[in-house]
């Protein structure tokens, strides 16, 4: 049965333990997983049919990851945010992560709650993304700084693989056969959208790919992959929806909805 896989990229000096990396996998590790598969990704959405790989996001990481699987025969879908490559900025949670890495405060308070981040790093991670993610891109990072002076962040230079992609470098990958695709314009949880606002983001998505890539974009991939739309906000959207939460079952959903399984945990293990 056809499974459909999700990455978020990958580094060439992948290290564990840090939030830069969390959700990133090395490249080594990758590169030796794609060539060792016993079948090719695929890329058509069939039941019976081959798995497929899918990427998200606009980072370095997310089209090194979406290079390598070109270069080891396979077929890719990279889903992108339009706002970080038009704009040059890094997504907000890579400017966290970084904060996060570089905190020298081990306790801090955040909305009245008191955490140690010695022991409750994820835990305030958590409580965090849940108020960020429902915020436009400019808040988010103007909040996620507030959050830096909080942790007494000792640097805020973001890691190579984290930062965005260029259109030059998004347009190679399509010349080598990199599927490009939706993820919405700037990576906000639709949780936040009424139905009209969430389908203006698909539409300026669209309308960017098609100017700046010239690919006419029928799948999305719904930012944070948590959110089940309802019936009446499905329309419209594309021909395929993907989430990717581990709350459901992997595969068809329902209608054109399709849950995804996240195989980067399984590849940051691998030696």
């Amino acid at each position: 049965m056809m499974t459909i896989h999700l990455l978020h990229g990958c580094a060439s000096h992948w290290r564990s333990g840090r939030q830069t990396f969390r959700n990133f996998v090395s490249e080594d590790a990758l590169r030796s997983y794609l060539k060792n598969l016993p079948s090719k990704y695929g890329a058509s959405l069939c039941s019976n049919g081959s798995d497929v790989l899918t990427i998200d996001d606009s980072t370095k990481g997310a089209g090194w990851a979406a290079a390598i699987a070109r270069e080891c025969g396979h077929q890719v879908f990279l889903f992108v945010n339009p706002h970080q490559i038009s704009t040059g900025e890094p997504y907000y949670f890579s400017l966290f992560d970084i904060c996060l890495d570089n905190r020298r405060e081990s306790k801090i308070m955040y909305h009245d709650i008191e955490y140690d981040l010695d022991t409750q790093v994820t835990i305030f991670r958590r409580a965090a993304k849940r108020v960020l993610s429902n915020l436009d891109h400019d808040s988010a990072r103007e909040a996620v700084v507030e959050i830096g002076e909080l942790l007494n962040c000792a640097s805020y230079e973001i890691p190579e693989h984290a930062q965005p992609l260029t259109l030059a470098e998004l347009l190679h990958l399509r010349d080598v056969g990199v599927i490009i695709e939706n993820h919405g314009w700037s990576h906000r949880c639709i949780d936040s959208f009424s139905t009209t606002e969430l389908k203006q983001d698909i539409a300026a998505t669209q309308t960017w790919l098609l100017r700046h890539v010239g690919t006419r974009s029928v799948q999305y991939a719904i930012p944070f992959g948590e959110t089940i739309l309802p019936l009446n906000s499905v329309e419209g959207l594309g021909d395929v929806v993907l989430l990717a939460d581990d709350r459901c079952a992997p595969g068809l959903i329902r209608k054109n909805i399709w849950n995804r399984v996240d195989i980067g945990r399984r590849l940051q293990s691998l030696k």
